[in-house]
């Protein structure tokens, strides 16, 4: 299902955004790095709302 594929990309950017953070040492660089988790974030919360909201059915677990 596209809702659940979507779910499993936004999860996966996460992951790599978070482990990434610890390796930059551009102080600018940093901080987009951390608006981007925190944008994935309110995707992933938003995604799992919309699920929970409309009984949809995800494949694989994540959720």
């Amino acid at each position: 299902m596209f809702v659940s594929k979507l779910l499993q990309l936004e999860s996966a950017d996460l992951s790599v955004l978070k482990a990434t953070l610890p390796f930059v040492s551009d102080k600018e660089l940093k901080e987009l790095i951390k608006t981007s988790v925190k944008n994935s974030e309110a995707r992933i919360n938003g995604l799992r709302q919309f699920i929970s909201d409309n009984d949809v059915m995800v494949a694989g677990g994540v959720q």
